[in-house]
């Protein structure tokens, strides 16, 4: 995929949400999920060996949260597709989330690369945002 210039594509999820989030939650919720999921912070590397591109993980570390006030969420969203501020050739996080508190309702972005997640993978990461324990909530395993 790296050679033809795919894998660096990136998709949005947009959770709206009624009433106003609370960011403290939010952040304590994406720092569960940061330590539940070392891929989260991991990185593509072609093998020396097979040539394959293999994933690498970082230390487990909190996903960023970033706050908005009153954006346009479809117009973030495209902003930050556009923008491409997740590179899965580096270090870093592989997932951001916004938080765009609105009056009276918030609206989270979840911010992925295709080449981590597919739609069942960023639902059942989805899944596990609303548990704040740091074990996993369900053995769907690394690879997936």
């Amino acid at each position: 995929m790296r050679r033809s210039g795919q894998g660096h594509h990136l998709a949005a999820t947009l959770i709206e949400l009624t009433g106003e989030a609370d960011p403290a939650a939010v952040r304590d919720a994406a720092r569960a999920l940061g330590r539940r999921h070392p891929l989260l912070h991991s990185h593509l590397k072609r093998s020396p060996v097979t040539f394959l591109a293999e994933w690498h993980p970082e230390t487990p570390a909190d996903v960023p949260v970033i706050v908005h006030q009153e954006e346009d969420p479809q117009a973030l969203a495209t902003r930050l597709i556009n923008g491409g501020s997740i590179d899965i050739f580096r270090p870093g996080p592989n997932l951001e989330i916004h938080l765009i508190q609105q009056e009276g309702a918030s609206t989270l972005i979840l911010l992925w690369p295709h080449s981590l997640f597919d739609a069942i993978g960023i639902d059942k990461l989805i899944g596990e945002l609303d548990s704040p324990d740091s074990s996993p909530a369900e053995d769907w395993g690394e690879t997936n």
